[in-house]
């Protein structure tokens, strides 16, 4: 067994441990009356329809005069139950599991169909309330291989655009995170936060995607990803009828390797956030949030093969992003709309994603309405309304010549994301 397998068999060991030990104290120390126990579940499904003049890869061309279509079925379920003992510590464990349902159909190339379980993730967090303004947490959360990452030749186009509806990838291999941190006040109305997170993950299989789109027999590598370092600050603050948050984190990645072979080394990225909240009225609120993602040049292996180079130029695009959401209440009922954009910079092959994503702008439109049908019991619809733009890519070149199938003029795609939940407290 490798070291990077033996350091998730062990971490995964202590989270099913803590799942195994704390249900037992609870049971011990309710019968005390020295704590509270709760728990949460929730459930969602979500269905993204989308159509344009091409689909994904957008450098595949279509049959003349058709239109490509798709949708992805996203059905999914968790939980989070917690013990606190108020004033010395509170323990939460978490679980989120799911199935996918996906097609595309490219007019003249493939259509492709694929459906499986998601990955499932469990996890584990404890937070230490003992300490004078001060509270130290740690946590561990474990994704476990349960979806599926290859994917046959005829399945293989049943991969979409992350950003049109939300999967990039239906499976991953064994991963485990563990955060360590603490959260302290800084005055009466603001309070802050630091954390580090140590992230390793083991090696699985997966199919290799053309990144042009060239239809390729299906080949099977083992693809391991680099261990990563985070760490994460975040300031929060209340003034009345005003809160507000910021945050920043700064990633490091090891190299990635395929069938044992170091291939390239994600450059260090950088993520900040901001987000803000007014409740102008009893019953309204409006909220406004803006991110920003910088992911330097990777290093990789050069032609012919030696020790990893800096690349040329970036393939990690900068990305923005901005969200504007109201919300009414009336009795039992929350109703809202939003406004959200996303702007991916420059076209690129980012090797996260293995395969060519071109620079696009996404807006959305949304309406929304909850009820909350007992104190213990809420159900909410949501409908958004999707427009991506994709940007003109022009020729690759290789050596002498050009990369067949490698151009994709300016592009519109268009769809509708409609999503069902209930979450309930017991």
């Amino acid at each position: 067994m490798s070291g990077g397998e033996t350091r998730c068999g062990t971490f995964l060991a202590s989270a099913l441990l803590l799942a195994a030990v704390i249900p037992a104290h609870r049971a011990q120390a309710q019968s005390a009356d020295a704590g509270v126990f709760s728990q949460f579940v929730d459930f969602e499904t979500k269905l993204t329809s989308w159509s344009g003049g091409r689909g994904y890869p957008t450098t595949l061309a279509l049959t003349p005069g058709s239109r490509a279509r798709g949708h992805l079925w996203y059905t999914s379920a968790g939980g989070r139950a917690s013990y606190e003992r108020s004033g010395r510590y509170l323990v939460e464990l978490t679980g989120r599991f799911g199935y996918y349902s996906a097609r595309q159909s490219l007019p003249g190339i493939a259509t492709s169909t694929f459906a499986a379980p998601s990955d499932s993730v469990i996890g584990a967090r404890m937070t230490f309330q003992n300490f004078q303004g001060w509270q130290p947490f740690i946590g561990i959360s474990v994704n476990v291989p349960t979806g599926d990452a290859v994917l046959s030749r005829a399945q293989r186009y049943a991969r979409m655009e992350r950003d049109l509806v939300g999967v990039g990838s239906y499976g991953e291999g064994l991963n485990v995170a563990v955060t360590g941190g603490a959260s302290f006040p800084i005055t009466e109305s603001i309070a802050g936060s630091l954390a580090a997170t140590a992230t390793w993950a083991d090696s699985y299989r997966r199919d290799a995607a053309s990144a042009i789109g060239i239809p390729v027999a299906p080949v099977v590598q083992r693809f391991n990803p680099g261990e990563s370092v985070s760490l994460a600050a975040n300031l929060n603050g209340q003034h009345g009828a005003f809160s507000w948050s910021l945050g920043a984190s700064y990633t490091i990645e090891d190299s990635n390797k395929v069938n044992g072979q170091v291939v390239t080394r994600i450059g260090h990225s950088l993520a900040l956030s901001a987000s803000g909240g007014w409740r102008w009225a009893d019953n309204a609120l409006v909220n406004v949030s803006l991110s920003y993602q910088k992911t330097n040049r990777n290093e990789v292996v050069p032609i012919p093969p030696g020790a990893l180079i800096l690349e040329t130029s970036n393939s990690n695009a900068d990305a923005i992003a901005a969200s504007l959401d109201q919300w009414f209440g009336y009795g039992d009922w929350t109703f809202g709309g939003g406004f959200s954009y996303r702007r991916r910079f420059d076209n690129g092959w980012p090797p996260g994603d293995q395969r060519f994503i071109a620079g696009h702008d996404r807006i959305g439109l949304s309406l929304a309405a909850k009820r909350q049908i007992s104190a213990a019991l809420d159900v909410t619809l949501r409908a958004e309304r999707i427009w991506m733009r994709y940007d003109a890519q022009p020729v690759a070149n290789a050596g002498p010549g050009t990369v067949p199938n490698s151009s994709a003029p300016r592009l519109l795609v268009h769809g509708w994301q409609i999503a069902l939940g209930a979450g309930m407290k017991f």
